[in-house]
């Protein structure tokens, strides 16, 4: 299985459509049929169920969708540790946050105190989801009201000293 054919396979899962799917990557819809065809029969089975002209995931496509999405998210994670590697910019943390009412709070002593690190903020619907990203590498930490479950995680109530300073 090649980056090509899962760029592929998650254009036409995104769209549906062949057509479309090929224009989206500019490339000749015969191509990306074959492209298709080819993982496929690689996989040995069929990702889509066909209805016309509209391509619908089945399970084994849904399966593969997920699967591919992380393979995505880690290249890219591992693109922009290169990238900071490379410009010696290691000082960044990706924070997941179900709510961003409380950030300013929190941050503000930490990011005074430490001009080196960079925060970058991602909100993010449901405990669920965000504890898949967290599972998954795409946060550093994230900070959620929500209790997370399957995580390793350190909770920190609201009756605990939850000031910046004692995250130093």
């Amino acid at each position: 299985m090649t980056l090509t054919q899962l760029r592929a396979f998650l254009a036409i899962a995104d769209i549906g459509n062949m057509t479309r799917a090929a224009e989206r990557l500019h490339v000749a819809q015969p191509a990306l049929s074959k492209t298709l065809a080819n993982l496929e029969q690689e996989l040995g089975v069929a990702l889509f169920d066909r209805q016309g002209r509209r391509l619908q995931l089945n399970a084994f496509g849904k399966v593969l969708l997920e699967r591919s999405k992380r393979v995505f998210s880690e290249l890219e994670q591992a693109k922009q540790q290169l990238t900071d590697m490379a410009s010696n910019n290691a000082g960044h943390v990706t924070v997941g946050v179900t709510t961003s009412q409380i950030l300013p709070n929190i941050f503000v002593d930490y990011l005074s105190q430490h001009t080196d690190v960079k925060f970058k903020l991602f909100q993010v619907a449901g405990r669920y989801e965000i504890a898949r990203q967290l599972r998954d590498g795409v946060f550093d930490l994230c900070i959620t009201s929500c209790r997370l479950h399957n995580c390793r995680v350190t909770t920190l109530s609201q009756n605990e000293n939850c000031s910046p300073k004692s995250y130093s």
